[in-house]
């Protein structure tokens, strides 16, 4: 779609480009602007072969997490992800894509939650005082993305892949992680038993999943 509209802008600039002297874009576009050109263009396409867009997305990530279990706090301290984006147009925008949707999974699994009253149904997290989205000390310390490289799409636009929804999947690997840090710190309490860390598991979820009991507050003798 954007190259059937760049190509008709081209054709509806050229006659004037043809009466300038190797005139730059923006002397160009002001020219076409000047006389009336018009300078938005539309393009829409109803693919009928079977199969087209229809392509899995595939990517690894490992992501280390610090867990306090005293006040349930984490800290994401390095991420390295790999992502398959096909061949991508623009490796800077899909990185950044990528980045973005990871750090939506992070906020689903782990800030984000939300509360209704039982009885109106009225929302009761519509601040963010209440309902907490990602912000800047929740991105990873050390975040590593890696492009798979040599992996064409035979199905996609010019052999590229989706970049922006995807990634959020990966945002689940933090709440694992998370919960094999709270299994750890109970195994050191005798309390090693299985249990279930919903998502999204709040700063309270997450202390309270470590089972810590006050009278374990002792000082080593």
């Amino acid at each position: 779609g954007v190259i059937e509209c760049c190509q008709t802008l081209k054709a509806r600039m050229e006659p004037v480009r043809q009466k300038m002297d190797n005139p730059t874009w923006k002397e160009l576009v002001k020219e076409c602007w000047n006389q009336g050109v018009d300078l938005s263009a539309h393009y829409f396409t109803n693919p009928t072969e079977k199969g087209a867009f229809r392509y899995n997305v595939y990517a690894a990530a490992a992501i280390e997490v610090e867990l306090d279990v005293l006040t349930g706090q984490s800290q994401i301290n390095r991420v390295d992800l790999l992502y398959d984006g096909g061949e991508s147009m623009n490796p800077d925008l899909d990185i950044g894509q990528i980045e973005g949707g990871f750090t939506m999974g992070l906020g689903y699994h782990l800030t984000e939650k939300m509360k209704y009253d039982p009885t109106t149904g009225v929302a009761l997290t519509d601040g963010t005082w209440e309902y907490k989205p990602p912000m800047p000390k929740d991105i990873p310390i050390d975040f590593r993305i890696t492009m798979l490289k040599n992996n064409p799409n035979p199905l996609g636009i010019l052999r590229a892949k989706a970049s922006g929804e995807p990634p959020l999947m990966l945002g689940s690997g933090a709440l694992f992680a998370i919960k094999h840090a709270a299994e750890a710190a109970r195994a050191e309490i005798g309390q090693d038993t299985f249990f279930v860390l919903n998502s999204p598991a709040l700063v309270e979820d997450r202390q309270a999943a470590c089972k810590l009991d006050i009278s374990q507050f002792t000082f080593g003798q």
